[in-house]
């Protein structure tokens, strides 16, 4: 389902907001991971409501902003964008607020902006995922 989602979206060039929230779990080696879960939201056909859906969990080495966002291009490219298309469609980002993601000077929302050239980007900051994922961010 997620590819046929993908597939339209990329097709019919809908615009997306990516949703991105971490997540501490244990590794092999009884180490603790921190992952990126990364939700794309979208209406898929012009006519639908938005929806959001989890596109991909990536492992994140370093918590620096330049990392996670070159973790979340590698995440969006990996699933069939391209640099070009992002520029197009790419309209928001939004997270859990941490300084990391949402810094104003270079924070993960604030490098996304300037390697995609988006002359519209809006970030939010909602804690609550619940109402992220129902609310209309588009």
């Amino acid at each position: 389902m997620k590819k046929e989602l993908l597939k339209s979206i990329i097709e019919t060039k809908s615009k997306i907001t990516v949703l991105a929230d971490e997540s501490t779990s244990v590794g092999h080696k009884s180490t603790l991971c921190r992952d990126q879960i990364v939700f794309l939201k979208a209406s898929v056909d012009g006519d639908m409501e938005p929806i959001a859906f989890p596109l991909d969990l990536v492992e994140l080495d370093r918590m620096s902003a330049a990392h996670i966002k070159e973790q979340i291009m590698g995440c969006l490219l990996k699933n069939g964008f391209t640099v070009e298309l992002l520029r197009e469609i790419l309209i928001g980002f939004c997270s859990d607020g941490a300084s990391v993601m949402l810094g104003v000077k270079s924070g993960v929302g604030k490098l996304l902006q300037g390697d995609l050239q988006a002359s519209y980007y809006g970030t939010a900051l909602i804690t609550d995922w619940s109402l992220l994922l129902t609310r209309h961010w588009m």
